[in-house]
C-alpha cells in the first residue's frame, strides 16, 4: 500500500475534490493506483470497474464518477481551519500597519516591540468576525495534522501593553465549511467547540469516513445552540443523519439535499422535536409513504420535496405542515392533488411549478379548487375573488363532464374523480346539468366539422340598428351630392341642358341609393350551419348579412352551456342575459336573486373580433349567440 494514503482519504487535485475508494494494483497496468470517486462526476470515467473486474463502488451511484490516479500525482496542500480563516479574512493587506515598533520595558530593559501589533490587528479582525464563509479552501481540520487542537489558543495573545485587556473569544455566528477535506466529525466539533455564538453551520459537500463524536469538558455538545444545519451532498445514510442531529438541541432548519435518500423507506424519525423546516430536495423519494415516519415531528411546518421522482402524496398525515414544495416532481395528473386536504390539513402554501400538472389547461384554477385551505400557490396570494372564480370554474367543469356522461356508471366515475364537487355544491348550489343527446357523427363527415349557430336580436337593438343604417345611407347620399356640386362649379361653361341633365342624374343616383326598411316587430332568430374553421371576422360578416345591419355597430355574445351561481347585490361579477329595455322584468329578477342566492345563470362570453377560428371559442355541434349593439 502506498505510504501516506488510506481508504476514505480526502484529496484535492487542482481544486477538484475526491475520496479514495481503492488502493492497489490494476490488471494489465504497472505499479500501484488510487481509485478515487470525484465529487464532480463529470471528472470521472467509470463506476469503479476496469475491464471485467470491479475494484470499488462509487457511493454516489453515478456511472462515471470514478477514475484511477497515480499515488505520486501531487495533490493540493490541505489547510488548517485557523490558517484558512486568516488567509481569507486577515490578509497581508488588511494587517499591514506602520513599520515602527513601540518601545516597551521587559525586566527593566527598554526594547522595541516588533510584530506584536501586526498580530493584534489580525486577531482584531478575526475576533469581530460574524460570518465566516470558508468553502472550498481544502480545510482538513483545526490543524494540518490529524491530531485534535484547541482553537482558542490560536486566537489568543498576551494582553495589549496599552489596553491591558485579554482578547475576546471569537463571535462567529455563521460558519460555512462546505466542500473541504474534512473526514472526521470530531474535527468539526473541535472547530466549533469555542464558537459559543455559532447559530448556523454548513458542512455541505464533505465526505465523512468517521462519524464518532465526543462531548466538551462540561459534558455538553458544541452544537447545542446551532439552529440551522446544512448536510447537503454529504451522501450520509439516514440513520447517520439521525445520530448526528441528535446533538443539536435547538435545531429548527435542516437541509439534506442531494443525498440519494428515498431508495429505501425511512423507518426512524429525527430525535430533535424543535425542527420546523426540512429540505429533502434532489433525492430519490417516490412516495410520501417512504417518509411517513417524519409526520411525528410535532413542529414541522415547512417541507421541501422539490426535484424528487414523487408520484403520489399518500399515505401519510402531516398535521402541522403549512408549506409544501413539490415543484419539479412527477405528480402525474390533477387527481394527485386530491389527497392534500386529508394528508396536510393545515396547509396554506403550495408550490407545484414544472410538474406534469402544468400541462393541463387552467391547472392553477383546478389546483385552487381542489385544495380548499391554501392561501398561496406558487408564491402568488389567493384572494377571495380568485378562489371564488376557481371554484365556480371547477363546478362548471365537472357539470360539463356529468352532462356528457351518458350512463349512470360513468357519472359515478366522474364524481369519484372529483371528490370536492359535493362540498362545492353544498356551498354554491348544484348547477343545472342538461344531458346531451347522443349525436354521434363520424369525424370524417361534414357534420362533424360544422356548428349549428342560432343568432338572435332584441327588438330594441334592431330598431337602433335600423336608424344607424339609415344614417349611414343618408351620409353616403350627401357625400355623392356634394361631389357632384363641386364638379358643377368647376364647369361654368356648361349649357342649361347639360346642367339639367347633371341634376337629373344626381337625383336618380340619390333615389337609387339603398334605403332598406328594417321594420321587424319581434325578436329575430336566424339559424345557420357554419364551419368551425371560419374566423370571427367572417362569422360577424355572416351575421351582419343575415340581419342586414352595419358591421361595426354590433358584437356577438356566445351563451355557453356552463352555469354560474347568481347571488345578491354583492356578487356583481356574475350577470344573467336579459332584455336591457325591460326595466320591470329586470327589477323582478333582481328581487328573486335576493330571495334565492343559489340560483344559477348561464355563463356568457364575447366573441371578440380577430382571426382566431370559431372552433377556438365554441365547442359542440350547436351554439346560441346573442347579437348586441356596441
Amino acid at each position: 500500500m502506498p505510504e501516506g494514503h488510506y481508504f476514505g482519504q480526502r484529496l484535492s487535485y487542482d481544486g477538484h475534490l475526491s475520496t479514495v475508494r481503492y488502493i492497489g494494483t490494476v490488471k494489465n497496468q504497472k505499479g500501484d493506483w488510487l481509485g478515487v470517486e470525484w465529487d464532480d462526476p463529470s471528472r470521472g470515467k467509470h463506476d469503479g470497474s476496469h475491464g471485467d473486474y470491479r475494484y470499488f463502488t462509487c457511493i454516489s451511484g453515478h456511472p462515471r464518477a470514478g477514475s484511477f490516479v497515480r499515488p505520486s500525482r501531487p495533490s493540493d496542500q490541505p489547510l488548517s481551519f485557523v490558517d484558512a480563516l486568516k488567509k481569507k479574512y486577515a490578509s497581508k493587506k488588511d494587517s499591514e500597519g506602520s513599520g515602527v515598533g513601540k518601545e516597551i520595558r521587559i525586566s527593566g530593559k527598554t526594547v522595541e516591540e516588533v510584530g506584536f501589533e501586526k498580530k493584534r490587528r489580525q486577531l482584531a479582525i478575526l475576533q469581530n468576525l460574524k460570518v465566516a464563509v470558508l468553502d472550498g479552501l481544502c480545510i482538513a481540520g483545526v490543524e494540518n495534522t490529524p491530531q485534535e487542537g484547541d482553537i482558542l489558543r490560536h486566537w489568543s495573545l498576551p494582553p495589549s501593553s496599552t489596553s491591558g485587556t485579554s482578547p475576546k473569544k471569537p463571535t462567529i455566528s455563521l460558519l460555512d465549511l462546505s466542500r473541504n477535506l474534512l473526514e472526521r466529525w470530531v474535527d468539526v466539533e473541535s472547530i466549533c467547540s469555542e464558537l459559543k455564538s455559532l447559530r448556523t453551520l454548513q458542512v455541505n459537500g464533505n465526505r465523512f469516513r468517521d462519524l464518532n463524536r465526543h462531548l466538551c469538558e462540561d459534558g455538553e455538545s458544541p452544537f447545542q445552540e446551532v439552529g440551522h444545519l446544512g448536510l447537503d451532498n454529504t451522501l450520509l445514510l439516514w440513520d447517520q443523519v439521525v445520530e448526528l442531529t441528535s446533538s443539536f438541541g435547538s435545531l429548527h432548519t435542516l437541509t439534506l439535499t442531494s443525498n440519494g435518500l428515498g431508495h429505501d423507506p425511512i423507518r426512524s424519525t429525527l430525535r430533535t422535536s424543535s425542527l420546523i423546516t426540512l429540505d429533502l430536495s434532489f433525492n430519490a423519494i417516490g412516495s410520501l409513504g417512504s417518509i411517513a415516519c417524519l409526520s411525528s415531528l410535532p413542529n414541522l411546518t415547512t417541507l421541501s420535496l422539490r426535484s424528487n421522482p414523487l408520484t403520489t402524496l399518500s399515505p401519510a398525515k402531516f398535521s402541522s405542515l403549512k408549506t409544501l414544495d413539490v415543484a419539479n416532481t412527477l405528480l402525474p395528473n390533477l387527481s394527485s392533488l386530491d389527497p392534500i386536504p386529508a394528508v396536510f390539513p393545515s396547509l396554506v402554501s403550495l408550490l407545484t411549478k414544472n410538474t406534469p400538472l402544468a400541462n393541463y389547461e387552467s391547472a392553477s384554477l383546478h389546483t385552487i379548487a381542489r385544495v380548499p385551505g391554501i392561501t398561496e400557490l406558487n408564491y402568488e396570494t389567493i384572494t377571495p375573488e380568485k378562489r371564488l372564480n376557481a371554484e365556480l370554474f371547477y363546478l362548471g367543469f365537472v357539470a360539463k363532464q356529468l352532462a356528457a356522461a351518458p350512463e349512470h356508471w360513468e357519472e359515478k366515475a366522474v364524481l369519484d374523480e372529483h371528490p370536492r364537487y359535493k362540498d362545492l355544491c353544498d356551498l354554491y348550489g348544484e348547477p343545472a346539468i342538461v344531458k346531451k343527446k347522443a349525436e354521434e357523427a363520424d369525424a370524417g363527415t361534414l357534420r362533424a366539422r360544422v356548428t349549428e349557430f342560432t343568432f338572435y336580436m332584441t327588438e330594441s337593438d334592431l330598431q337602433i340598428a335600423q336608424q344607424q343604417a339609415k344614417d349611414i345611407a343618408h351620409r353616403q347620399a350627401q357625400d355623392i351630392g356634394n361631389k357632384s356640386e363641386q364638379k358643377k362649379q368647376q364647369a361654368p361653361n356648361l349649357n342649361a341642358n347639360e346642367a339639367q341633365t347633371c341634376q337629373e342624374e344626381n337625383a336618380n343616383l340619390a333615389s337609387t341609393t339603398p334605403n332598406p326598411s328594417y321594420s321587424r316587430p319581434q325578436i329575430i332568430d336566424k339559424t345557420h350551419l357554419i364551419p368551425r374553421t371560419v374566423d370571427i371576422y367572417k362569422l360577424k360578416g355572416i351575421v351582419c348579412n343575415l340581419f342586414s345591419i352595419p358591421f361595426v355597430s354590433c358584437k356577438l355574445i356566445w351563451e355557453t352551456d356552463e352555469f354560474d351561481p347568481v347571488g345578491g347585490e354583492d356578487e356583481e361579477g356574475w350577470s344573467v342575459s336579459e332584455d336591457e329595455s325591460d326595466s320591470e322584468e329586470r327589477e323582478k329578477r333582481k328581487g328573486e336573486k335576493k330571495k334565492d342566492k343559489s340560483r344559477w345563470a348561464r355563463r356568457e362570453m364575447e366573441l371578440t373580433d380577430g382571426t382566431r377560428e370559431v372552433g377556438f371559442w365554441v365547442e359542440g355541434s350547436k351554439a346560441r349567440v346573442r347579437v348586441e349593439l356596441r
